[in-house]
């Protein structure tokens, strides 16, 4: 096999041997595949990004050479990053809990995989879209003060009354959205 270039989400990653990692990425044109990461536990490494989760990459891999049948990752340029998502732990988990769900049903090496990376990719975007407008989990960023802008101030009861008015209730529904969608996509 030739070495390609694909989008990629890593989806997992440990160390291996001294300085290396192996990182487990979901591909747009190839699926789940197990790529050693050269030098990535050096302070200096360029490819250190590429084994944290919850990014997109533009990811080049060469066929593996090892008895373990690793890919080599020889160049990552990271496209999408999710920060807001990165900065509240109930969304973060949510997506972790995702990308767990997709490294333990998805097919090593599946050359049909651009459905499941896009919708990959729509919950990743959702899920950060949703951090964006949250604060606290329950109510939009609002810079002003509700008695400058004549809003009334929500009562906190309201939120428990309302069904999906948090935005932790809305990603668990898109997450169990995202599991049946992957099940369906995965031939179950």
């Amino acid at each position: 096999m030739d070495p390609f270039q694909s989008r990629a989400i890593p989806l997992r990653s440990w160390d291996y041997r001294e300085h290396d990692r192996v990182v487990t990425l979901y591909t747009e044109a190839h699926g789940k595949r197990d790529c050693i990461v050269r030098g990535a536990s050096k302070p200096t490494s360029k490819l250190a990004a590429a084994t944290q989760g919850l990014t997109v990459l533009q990811a080049m891999l060469a066929p593996g050479r090892s008895a373990q049948g690793f890919h080599t990752l020889a160049q990552a340029e990271t496209l999408e990053s999710f920060a807001a998502l990165r900065g509240d732990l109930a969304l973060m988990a949510v997506a972790l809990v995702a990308m767990e769900t997709l490294a333990l049903l998805a097919a090593d090496e599946d050359e049909d995989s651009r459905a499941v990376f896009q919708a990959v990719l729509t919950l990743l975007r959702a899920l950060d879209a949703m951090a964006g407008q949250a604060v606290g989990g329950c109510f939009p960023k609002n810079p002003q003060s509700p008695a400058d802008a004549g809003v009334q101030t929500p009562n906190p009861g309201d939120a428990v009354l309302s069904p999906l008015a948090q935005p932790t209730d809305r990603a668990l529904l898109l997450l169990c959205c995202f599991q049946l969608h992957l099940l369906g996509l995965s031939g179950y």
